[in-house]
């Protein structure tokens, strides 16, 4: 599985991101993926992906752990640069995850590729799915083990809109502690 080059810190020292509201940013719509609504075919189907995943990465020799989304969907940010003229807006991957782990303990991600699984349900929406990574750092800095081997977190990620470049995260614990993470291609 192939996947994009990750920086876990945001950008140069003049650079910076501000959320369209104090509420963490403007969800565009959000999907719930506990399995207890309507999305409960698609949070099966998700679950089901990234659990074929974390095996296939336990037989590679990591040890992985599947974390459970509550939900996902677009958060609207802002970024700015140099000069106020330099202000764009970014929709970032928002992913609330049920866990108390603090993402800022992440040292890299990588997100599978679009192409990989898309699923249409009984109402005719077509969704797809990408699983992502998180690899960890460990107190030392060093890569988490557990056993010897490299403990990694494992997630599905599911959004309707294929031209979705799947570059700008923000991760979610149960605190509501954000960590934003974007890839540079």
């Amino acid at each position: 599985r192939s996947s994009r080059p990750c920086l876990s810190n945001l950008g140069a020292s003049y650079r910076m991101w501000v959320l369209e509201n104090p509420s963490h940013g403007v969800l565009e719509t959000s999907m719930d993926l506990d399995g207890q609504d309507a999305n409960e075919a698609v949070s099966s189907w998700a679950n089901e992906l990234a659990n074929l995943e974390s095996q296939r990465l336990n037989s590679a020799g990591l040890q992985a752990l599947p974390l459970k989304v509550c939900s996902c969907g677009p958060l609207g940010m802002y970024h700015i640069g140099k000069t106020p003229k330099d202000l764009q807006r970014f929709s970032f991957n928002r992913v609330v995850l049920a866990t108390n782990f603090d993402f800022a303990n992440v040292r890299a991600m990588e997100v599978g590729e679009l192409d990989e699984d898309s699923w249409m349900s009984p109402e005719g929406k077509l969704y797809f799915c990408v699983i992502c990574l998180l690899r960890l750092f460990h107190v030392t800095k060093n890569a988490a083990t557990l056993r010897g081997r490299e403990m990694v977190m494992v997630f599905p990620y599911v959004f309707e809109d294929p031209r979705n470049p799947l570059t700008h995260w923000a991760l979610v614990n149960r605190r509501q502690q954000h960590r934003y993470i974007v890839h540079r291609n």
